[in-house]
């Protein structure tokens, strides 16, 4: 790829993110990225029956640090938006779940986002759709890659 690509990349992504900004709207305190976290907390749980997600799931699926996964929960404990729960089975471990202010604030704005969602998906049609489905799992994988690459070099 040319430079100028690059370039025009890193505009159209700077543009994207401050247009985001601007039209999607949380209701309540929670900033969008905060109240998409929780969502996707939300979504963990329920796939663990609802016990909660551990805070290593957590690291490993936001691929961050122990540590930056530890500052973020405390905040989010400290704001009421995560609670500890005790494991049953091993003692040692503590799981996370929504507070129920969290929960209120997740269902008074997950069906809005769904559907600013599905209306661009509908503006972008199936086939472009998909290809940008298919184009953002590649940045994830990306990003993950050269993730482990700066943890292999350190």
């Amino acid at each position: 790829m040319d430079i100028k690509k690059a370039k025009r990349l890193s505009e159209l992504w700077f543009l994207m993110q401050k247009q985001q900004n601007r039209s999607c709207h949380v209701k309540g305190r929670l900033r969008n990225r905060q109240l998409i976290s929780l969502i996707i907390i939300d979504d963990l749980s329920k796939k663990n029956n609802n016990q909660g997600v551990k805070m290593n799931d957590l690291a490993t699926y936001f691929n961050i640090s122990q540590a930056a996964i530890s500052q973020m929960v405390k905040r989010a404990i400290e704001n009421d938006w995560l609670e500890k729960v005790d494991c049953e089975e091993d003692k040692r471990s503590v799981y996370l779940r929504l507070s129920q202010k969290a929960r209120e604030q997740v269902e008074e704005n997950e069906a809005h986002i769904i559907e600013e969602i599905m209306d661009f998906m509908n503006y972008l049609g199936e086939r472009d759709s998909d290809a940008l489905i298919a184009i953002l799992e590649k940045a994830i994988d990306y990003g993950a890659m050269m993730s482990r690459k700066k943890k292999e070099e350190s």
